[in-house]
């Protein structure tokens, strides 16, 4: 009970400001000024995703096993990690160089990209100080880090949209709030451990990477696939239309931070039990229902409000309330895929959910090709609701078949 207070307590608060942050913003920028940070904040999940190679989910599968000594797991995984970041260091320089040497991206979008990147690197430090802190139990510190970053990227970016940097309030508060929350992910585990008694374990390196690799794949095609439709709007459209997209599409899955709460809750435990026994079954459907039920009363009541208060405090911003509804309609069928993910997951068979989060990765920019010309930022949400359908049973499906297979060998 009290690590569920403690997950529901801090992800509430630290999901309700990066909410607020998101719908206070167009109240001190410009449409045009939040599309560009629309573009920033994907190209940060994207670069957030390659840069945790998948660690940030090996280590709360593993961290727990080495809960007697984090000073051997820990660092080893760190040193992995700076090894990743220069990888994608040295390609993201590149794709900018080409970029503006072809004219395709300003001398600020340069800056901006750059300033998103810095912070990006330290965001993913402190979440896999996160990781191993739900792993290791460790209640308080992922409670103080994660509100204290979060209060602070709320302060620092807000406070620099009223002072009207526009774009640069949200690249420049963002790096901040990363600077400060590694600082205090560092002050921690230099508190409870003793860093001259780290060994280097290369096997450690070695395993984590080759389960972390498929991991990877799914995170950053699941990534590309939830944040590509705002570069084709961006393409096909204006881009005030991608300011419009990106805050109704916030509204929209704004609901997701309760599947968030109960996933955090039940993701350790889960992650505990050695393969798919029944009882890890029985956590996996628990999971799976009270998501479903849950986000669904909260989808109704949130439209609801969208649709009362949208048009009186953003005027700009109604012609997203479609695109709103549509997007929690494809967060209520989410609890289906968690479902085929978590079974796969303890199967060993997750090299299977990239191959599924691919094909409907396909399907939406395929959609996105035909939708958005024709219906603008609502086609973007409709191609976004078929494909997340079809990525829900092909899910459920490769769980089924690898669960039916893993029965016949025993």
């Amino acid at each position: 009970m009290r690590k569920l207070i403690t997950y529901a307590l801090s992800e509430g608060v630290a999901k309700g400001m990066n909410l607020a942050v998101l719908l206070i913003l167009p109240l001190f920028v410009t449409t045009s000024s939040f599309g560009k940070i629309s573009l920033l904040i994907a190209f940060e999940q994207i670069l957030l995703s390659l840069l945790l190679f998948g660690q940030n989910t090996a280590v709360l599968r593993f961290g727990y096993r080495f809960k007697k000594a984090t000073y051997h797991f820990l660092p080893n995984i760190i040193f992995l990690y700076l090894s990743i970041s220069a990888t994608a260091l040295f390609i993201t320089a590149s794709i900018i160089i080409v970029l503006k040497q072809n004219s395709l991206m300003s001398t600020q979008e340069v800056y901006l990209y750059g300033l998103t990147f810095l912070s990006t690197f330290l965001l993913a430090m402190q979440e896999l100080y996160l990781a191993n802190s739900r792993a290791n139990s460790l209640h308080s510190d992922f409670l103080v880090v994660r509100i204290l970053f979060q209060s602070l990227k709320f302060i620092t970016i807000i406070s620099l949209s009223i002072l009207k940097l526009e774009e640069w309030s949200y690249p420049v508060g963002q790096l901040t709030a990363c600077f400060i929350g590694a600082l205090a992910c560092i002050f921690f585990y230099l508190k409870r451990e003793n860093i001259a008694n780290f060994r280097d374990r290369p096997l450690i390196r070695k395993h984590m990477f080759f389960f972390g690799f498929p991991f990877l794949l799914h995170s950053l095609i699941g990534i590309m696939y939830s944040v590509t439709d705002r570069y084709m709007i961006r393409y096909y459209l204006e881009p005030s239309q991608v300011g419009i997209y990106s805050f109704s599409y916030t509204i929209g899955s704004s609901i997701f931070y309760i599947i968030n709460i109960l996933t955090l809750a039940y993701i350790s435990e889960i992650y505990r039990e050695k393969g798919l026994t029944i009882q890890a079954k029985t956590k996996i459907k628990s999971l799976t229902i009270k998501s479903f039920y849950s986000v669904s009363i909260a989808s109704a009541i949130a439209l609801s409000l969208a649709i009362k208060l949208v048009p009186s405090y953003y005027p700009k911003y109604t012609q997203g309330i479609p695109t709103i509804a549509l997007v929690m309609l494809a967060t209520c069928i989410h609890p289906i895929y968690l479902y085929g993910l978590f079974k796969l997951t303890l199967l060993k068979n997750s090299n299977l959910v990239p191959l599924a989060t691919f094909f409907s990765f396909t399907l939406n920019i395929v959609l996105n090709m035909f939708l958005i010309p024709l219906y603008g930022i609502t086609g973007a949400a409709i191609a976004t609701l078929v494909s997340d359908i079809c990525l829900c049973f092909a899910m459920v499906a490769a769980s089924h078949k690898a669960e039916a297979t893993h029965l016949k060998t025993f």
